[in-house]
C-alpha cells in the first residue's frame, strides 16, 4: 500500500509532504484504506502533466559517505544537487546510486508553481528502495528544495 501525502505549497522542501494519517500503516486488502482512497479520488481533479525532461541539468555530487543501518548496509550515501530547467536547484539524499529523475511534472499557472515527482534510491532499508516524492520546483535563483526520506512516513 502506498502512503498518501499532501503537498503544502508554503513549505520549502519535503517537510511540506505530510502523510495522510490513515494511509501510513495500511496493509493490502485494508477495506478502510480502500474506501477512504475512493472517496478522496472522487474529490480530486485530474492534473495536467507537462512534458519536461527527466534527466537533470548540471548534476553534481556534493558529498559522499557510508551509512550502516541496524539491519543492512553498508550503503554509499550521496548528497547531490541538480537543476531541472529552472533557476533554483534540487538537492537529494540518495543511497547506492546518485541518480535522480523527475518522472512527472505538473504546472499550475494560476499559482505560478511547478510540482515535480522525483524518483531515486532514497530509502536506506534492506537493499535500499526507490523513493518517489513530490516537491515544488524552486524557480528563482538561489532557491532550492531538499528531497529526502523521513522515517515517520
Amino acid at each position: 500500500m502506498a502512503t498518501i501525502v499532501r503537498l503544502k505549497l508554503d513549505a520549502p522542501d519535503t517537510t511540506g509532504c505530510q502523510p495522510v494519517w490513515w494511509s501510513k500503516q495500511a496493509s493490502y486488502g485494508d477495506s478502510l484504506y480502500d474506501g477512504r482512497l475512493r472517496r478522496l479520488t472522487k474529490k480530486l481533479l485530474a492534473l495536467k502533466e507537462v512534458t519536461q525532461t527527466t534527466i537533470p541539468d548540471l548534476p553534481e555530487i556534493l558529498s559522499k559517505d557510508t551509512l550502516m543501518t541496524t539491519w543492512s548496509g553498508p550503503f554509499e550515501r550521496y548528497h547531490v544537487r541538480m537543476r531541472f530547467r529552472t533557476e533554483g536547484t534540487v538537492e537529494a539524499i540518495t543511497y547506492r546510486d546518485p541518480s535522480v529523475r523527475m518522472i512527472r511534472y505538473y504546472y499550475f499557472p494560476e499559482l505560478k508553481v511547478g510540482v515535480g515527482l522525483f524518483s531515486f534510491v532514497g530509502i536506506p532499508d534492506e537493499s535500499a528502495y526507490e523513493l518517489q516524492i513530490p516537491a515544488i520546483l524552486p524557480m528563482s535563483r538561489g532557491s532550492h528544495v531538499l528531497l529526502q526520506w523521513h522515517q515517520d512516513w
